[in-house]
């Protein structure tokens, strides 16, 4: 009968199906929007009707990479808390994820974190290293900014003294000055292990580098 389609059985030689496709003006800024609807006339009975008949498939231009940059903080011992944070172009589609790339010393850069959805990660270093950053973002259509030709971020991890085990950890001038004046008593509240002069010969000498 015109105007009707056959039932679709298991074989689905009943179900038919046309396709196209199109590439976009390289010079379409992001947020452009390309609409199209499909007309669908069976057996030349009746209008053309639209398909979806809800409306048109809409695509938006996402033209440009996104961009992204980290802070780092140095923590207790020997880690190092990395941040990250990123963001796409106006009207964009959204940053996807990371990649973290790191060197140790001036050495080739490895990944850290692959396509990571996280912004922080705990990074556990080696005293007397010096260790360099950056990040790669990814939005949701597959555009990846480029490699930053500096790194986002350089951290030295220092020769850390806390032989006495009072929770400050000696890494430069200041703190050697605060253990001293917890020492001689001008700083109240120090741990009584202050009090101990070869404790604090020690951590000196760490702090020289001749522990």
């Amino acid at each position: 009968m015109a105007g009707f389609l056959p039932p679709i059985t298991e074989s689905g030689n009943e179900v038919g199906w046309a396709s196209f496709s199109a590439d976009s003006n390289s010079n379409l800024s992001t947020g452009t929007q390309i609409k199209n609807q499909a007309f669908v006339n069976f057996d030349g009975v009746g209008p053309f009707n639209p398909a979806p008949k809800e409306g048109p498939f809409t695509n938006t231009i996402d033209s440009a990479a996104p961009n992204s940059s980290m802070t780092v903080k140095l923590m207790d011992g020997n880690m190092i808390q990395l941040n990250w944070m990123g963001e796409d172009d106006l009207n964009g589609s959204g940053v996807k994820d990371y990649t973290i790339y790191f060197s140790d010393d001036g050495k080739p850069y490895e990944t850290l974190l692959s396509h990571t959805k996280n912004t922080s990660y705990l990074f556990s270093g080696e005293e007397k290293h010096t260790y360099a950053f950056y990040s790669i973002s990814r939005d949701n259509v597959g555009n990846i900014e480029a490699a930053p030709e500096e790194p986002d971020v350089i951290q030295y991890l220092y020769h850390h003294c806390d032989l006495n085990l009072d929770g400050i950890y000696i890494h430069d001038y200041n703190d050697l000055m605060t253990a001293y004046k917890c020492f001689l008593g001008i700083t109240g509240n120090c741990g009584i292990n202050y009090r101990d002069w070869n404790l604090m010969k020690k951590e000196y000498q760490c702090f020289v580098g001749n522990p």
